[in-house]
């Protein structure tokens, strides 16, 4: 890490004794929480009303974003220009310089190029950029580890039953379609330099994927200078040392400090201490990611997890018995077609995190039945997104019940050309509909129950099959060996979390004993339920 006090003197201007420094300075080098972190080195404020929140400003010219670096290879690198030329189909040179907004996925594939090339490039090309010190850090020095780009197949194989490995094997896949078209472009380019064009031709899969996610897990939104509205993307050295730390309600964390960035009107990026009293000593100044990321985001997007984060929602895939509905009957498959088309129907099941500290549902009556009803709004309430809950008891009506809630929508219950269109006033409604016909004082209670019934039967199979697939995962998990690293450690815990989510979903909507206990009554899939 000798390279990195060069780094942050390059992209950063001295700020003067007045503001929050107080003559100290900012440092980066191994953190507590992880890799590499940012530091605050210097003497306790003691006057901090009077003093500014300013601890350094990251100089415009030193951010990393696709109008500089379009600018940068129309003015100064002809092979760059040609190769974004090639793949830029849609955004062809002339626009480069005159438009007003660049959009995110073009954003994103200009900052991704970019890296590629020099990844390939040899180190005196790579001296001539105007962002060398931050590229030679970015590609030589910075370790990134997602589920996606870089962990190993056993690490992934861990997260079974947590619909990880499916999301792992698509984005992949994408990658892979895409670094396909890449090459293709970069060796169709008529690149003048055939050193730039060779090295370019072997940048392989595998380190496409890894600067794919070196992007991802750098990149930050923000706005424009001189403007309210438009969005850049931007990779901002020095600041992205900054470790992920969610605030606490209670006692600040001894030796750390919460920074926030601000982009002034000039377009340089001011990195602000939260709290003045903090800076005591060394401090390592921390950001905080998103008050709400669920360890889902986290784990995907940046590869670790925070321990006892009930933050948000854990995804679980219930595709497959979605699909067997679907099969089993035209109706029923017409249905789940209008409102996959509509979009009522999620893609993956997601389960609120803080379910483990919920209060369960009042026990059944001695000799008595319980309230299916109050048990399916307990799982709306508490342990599934209110979208999965209406789309399971979509699947539950009879026919005749599923078409006068289709209708609400304005549209036929075919499914076919004449879905409809989606918006946040209908889904409110129809969510509302689905859920009177569970309430009490409805026409038919001993109908609606039965809705109920089917409901949370639809949940018990979906979770018996994943606390199932999560028992394997665990049970398969050799684990000890020498040579497992953190990526490992972080799957455990990832899968660890949603498994006592999925567990205690099931104290209520009943299922199966993950670990090989009677199947019981929930081995078919519930759908159509109250049929006249």
């Amino acid at each position: 890490m000798d390279h990195l006090p060069s780094l942050i003197a390059w992209a950063t201007t001295t700020p003067s004794t007045t503001t929050a420094s107080g003559g100290g300075t900012i440092s980066a080098g191994p953190s507590p929480l992880g890799g590499c972190g940012l530091f605050f080195h210097g003497h306790q404020i003691d006057q901090p009303s009077s003093t500014s929140s300013l601890l350094a400003t990251v100089r415009s010219d030193r951010l990393l974003t696709a109008r500089a670096v379009l600018s940068h290879a129309t003015a100064h690198d002809p092979a760059l220009h040609t190769v974004l030329a090639s793949l830029l189909i849609d955004f062809p040179p002339p626009q480069w310089t005159s438009a007003a907004d660049i959009s995110a996925p073009v954003q994103r594939r200009v900052l991704v190029t970019y890296l590629a090339l020099h990844r390939a490039r040899s180190a005196s090309a790579l001296s001539s950029s105007p962002w060398a010190p931050y590229l030679a850090h970015l590609l030589d020095h910075v370790r990134v580890s997602t589920p996606a780009a870089t962990w190993s197949e056993a690490a992934v194989r861990r997260l079974g039953g947590t619909g990880v490995p499916q999301m792992v094997a698509a984005k992949r896949r994408a990658l892979a379609a895409e670094h396909a078209t890449w090459s293709a472009a970069v060796t169709s380019s008529s690149i003048d330099d055939a050193t730039v064009a060779a090295d370019l031709a072997r940048v392989p899969l595998e380190e496409y994927m890894r600067i794919d996610a070196l992007y991802w897990t750098r990149v930050l939104e923000l706005p424009e200078p001189n403007s309210e509205s438009r969005i850049e993307l931007a990779m901002v050295p020095v600041l992205d040392f900054a470790n992920h730390r969610f605030p606490s309600s209670s006692t600040p964390v001894p030796g750390e400090a919460f920074v926030r960035w601000e982009r002034d009107a000039s377009g340089n990026v001011e990195i602000h201490v939260a709290d003045l009293s903090s800076l005591s000593g060394p401090t390592e100044l921390v950001l905080c990611y998103g008050a709400d990321k669920p360890n889902s985001d986290l784990l995907f997007a940046h590869g670790f997890v925070v321990p006892n984060n009930t933050r948000g929602s854990l995804p679980v895939p219930w595709a497959p018995e979605i699909q067997m509905l679907a099969e089993s009957d035209a109706a029923l498959a017409a249905r789940i077609q209008w409102a996959a088309s509509a979009g009522h129907l999620p893609p993956v099941l997601r389960l609120r995190a803080s379910v483990v500290s919920a209060p369960l549902p009042p026990p059944a009556p001695v000799n008595g039945r319980p309230d299916l009803r109050a048990m399916v709004q307990w799982v709306r309430d508490h342990a599934a997104h209110p979208d999965a809950v209406s789309a399971a008891v979509l699947i539950a009506l009879s026919d005749a019940a599923a078409s006068a809630i289709m209708d609400l929508g304005g549209s036929s219950s075919d499914g076919g050309d004449n879905a409809p269109g989606y918006s946040d006033s209908s889904t409110a409604v129809i969510q509302d509909e689905l859920m009177r016909a569970l309430k009490d004082d409805s026409a038919d209670p001993e109908r609606a129950g039965l809705v109920a019934a089917r409901t949370l039967e639809l949940f018990a199979v979906v979770l018996g099959r994943v606390a199932r697939e999560l028992a394997y995962a665990r049970l398969t998990d050799q684990g000890g060996s020498e040579e497992e690293g953190e990526e490992m450690q972080v799957a455990r815990m990832y899968a660890g979390q949603v498994e006592a989510v999925v567990r205690r979903v099931l104290e209520v909507v009943g299922g199966s004993d993950p670990d090989g206990g009677d199947e019981g009554e929930h081995e078919g899939v519930p759908g159509g339920a109250a049929d006249e």
